[in-house]
Formats: structure tokens, C-alpha cells, sequence
């Protein structure tokens, strides 16, 4: 999943207070669209109004020097200084894509080794120090759920962060979440795979959860899968109430705009009142 890059001074920069409340829509609903669609920042003239804008507004758009017209529509000034390319955003989800296969196999030719492990102890009748049998589980071991909280917070920015192991191994009652719990690489990689619908909000709701259980349960063996589990939850309901709201935007893009268009009203009003001391003294 790409996202659109919305610098938080976008609200304040004098080309964007001076265009009208449904210029700005058109600005931030087409970036959304383009970046979805992986159009290098062009819209076709047929997408106008599926993001809700006319050409009265586009006009504005390209007046201000925030758009460029084209043969087949518009385009975003300097869209490639600001936001990843289409073959940018293909190269990366390949890797990622890659780097989960080699997972993958990894994953089954370890518990292939194990398994035979298993087979040649009793075979042989010698004692096993691998891990216990699932079926006969090890009483000594206090191990608490993986526990998913449903969430309707809010997108996740990763934290480049290859070095670390994954939390709690080697530990077999877990540990606490760490207080340095970053989006990793791997992390972020893997959510836009698999958790598409999920942002910086629900890593720190994941946190501020884990980090308010007390005792055992507040204790995992593997936190990077703990955290996948939660994504995985937060990705699947949002997705399933935007099906049922027959195409409803996410919650998380949905209060970004809502919270720009806030500052950018504050901003217009506090520059009318000047206006009007000014004229008035």
C-alpha cells in the first residue's frame, strides 16, 4: 500500500490559504488517488470527479502553480521531489514480497529439521532435547495468549532498524514489551502485505495497551509476532467497515483531512481578523 506525503506545514503555506475550501479537497483527494493508483502524480481529466472536484476547481489549482495542465488531464507540480514513483513503489513491495518468501522457507525447512529430530529420538530411543511435543505441552511453561485488542484508531512509518532480534526469544515466560519498541523495516515491510488498513496510531495504541497489562499476560515470548497479530486484527475490521460502508475512505485518512481542513479554517479566520484590525485601526 503507497501513501500520499503531506508535509504538517502544507496547511500554512501561502498558496494554500489562498485557494478555496473545495480547491483544497481537490488537492489532498487526488494526491490520495494518484498515490493509490500509482500515476506519478497524474489525473485524468474521466478521475475528476471521482475525487469529488470540477474544473473550476482544477483551475484554481493550476492558477495557484499547484498543478500542471497535460494533454489527458493534470498533474502534480513536482510530484517526484515529494512522493515515491511508481517504480519506486513496485521495486519496493517486490523486495518485500522476496524477503517473505525466504521467510517462509525458512520457516518450513526448520520445523522439517525438527520434525525428523522428533522421528530419529524414537526411533533410536534416545531423549529429545528439542522442543516438546505439541500434543503433550510442557507444564512448567506459563505461556499467556496472544491477545488482540479490536481498535478503531488510526497510516506507518517504518524505523530503519535491521539489527534487531526479535523480542522475548530466549526467554521461555516472556518479557515485557520493551520501552524502545520501533517499526522496523521488516515490520513496516510486512504490513503493507499484510496489513494494509493500519497506520502509526495503531502501533501506538498496540503499545500503550501492552504497556498498561499487568502481570503475566502483560508478558509475550515473541513481541514482532504479538505485534503482527494486532495489525492483522486492526487491518481486517477496517477493512470489513469500509466494504460495508460501500467504499467509505479509512478512518485514518479520513481524520487527516478532517484535521487539515480544522487548521486551515483556524488559519483563514485568524488572518481575517488582521484584516480587519488592520482596516479598522
Amino acid at each position: 500500500m503507497s501513501w500520499l506525503k503531506v508535509d504538517d506545514g502544507w496547511w500554512r503555506h501561502p498558496k494554500i490559504i489562498e485557494l478555496s475550501k473545495p480547491a483544497r479537497s481537490l488537492w489532498v483527494m487526488a494526491g490520495a488517488w494518484c498515490a493509490d493508483q500509482l500515476t506519478d502524480g497524474h489525473l485524468p481529466r474521466g478521475a475528476l470527479k471521482l475525487v469529488d472536484g470540477t474544473r473550476k476547481e482544477a483551475s484554481e489549482l493550476v492558477a495557484s502553480g499547484l498543478w500542471d495542465v497535460t494533454e489527458k488531464g493534470w498533474r502534480f507540480h513536482d510530484w517526484s521531489m515529494y512522493q515515491p514513483s511508481r517504480e519506486q513503489v513496485l521495486n519496493d513491495r517486490a523486495a518485500a514480497a522476496e524477503r517473505q518468501k525466504r521467510a517462509r522457507a525458512k520457516a518450513r525447512e526448520s520445523a522439517s529439521k525438527s520434525s525428523q529430530s522428533r522421528r530419529d529420538s524414537r526411533a533410536t530411543g534416545t531423549v529429545s532435547h528439542g522442543p516438546p511435543d505439541p500434543t503433550r505441552p510442557d507444564p512448567t511453561f506459563d505461556l499467556p495468549e496472544v491477545d488482540q485488542q479490536p481498535q478503531g484508531q488510526t497510516p506507518l512509518s517504518p524505523v530503519a532498524d535491521a539489527t534487531r532480534q526479535p523480542s522475548g526469544t530466549g526467554n521461555a515466560r516472556g518479557t515485557r514489551l520493551p520501552e524502545d519498541f520501533p517499526i522496523t523495516d521488516a515490520l513496516a515491510s510486512w504490513a503493507r502485505e499484510h496489513a494494509p488498513m493500519t497506520g502509526p496510531m495503531d502501533h501506538d495504541a498496540f503499545c500503550d495497551y501492552w504497556r498498561g497489562v499487568p502481570g503475566a499476560k502483560g508478558r509475550k515470548v515473541d513481541w514482532d509476532a504479538t505485534w503482527r497479530n494486532w495489525m492483522r486484527k486492526a487491518s481486517a475490521d477496517r477493512t470489513i467497515g469500509r466494504a460495508a460502508g460501500r467504499g467509505v475512505m479509512p478512518m485514518d485518512r479520513a481524520a487527516e483531512i478532517a484535521e487539515m481542513g480544522r487548521r486551515l479554517q483556524q488559519q483563514v479566520d485568524v488572518d481575517a481578523t488582521r484584516q480587519q484590525r488592520a482596516i479598522g485601526g
